[in-house]
């Protein structure tokens, strides 16, 4: 079930860095009716991107040392 999460985790994050702009169409496809996401929204998107690519590869690594030792 983690191994799940981390992968669904992962690619949440890549789409947040490389697809801000069609990720706040799918959040905001029936709240707005031809809006765009400002630049503070993409920023921000970019950066939640990266954390949640970082806390999935360090839970990824963090098991992998586990087997491991």
């Amino acid at each position: 079930m983690v191994v799940l999460a981390v992968i669904l985790l992962f690619i949440l994050g890549i789409a947040e860095i490389f697809y801000p702009e069609e990720m706040w169409e799918l959040e905001h496809y029936f709240d707005v009716r031809g809006g765009e996401p400002t630049e503070f929204y993409l920023l921000r998107a970019r950066i939640t991107g990266v954390i949640s690519l970082l806390i999935s590869l360090g839970i990824t690594f963090y098991f992998l040392i586990d087997l491991i030792f």
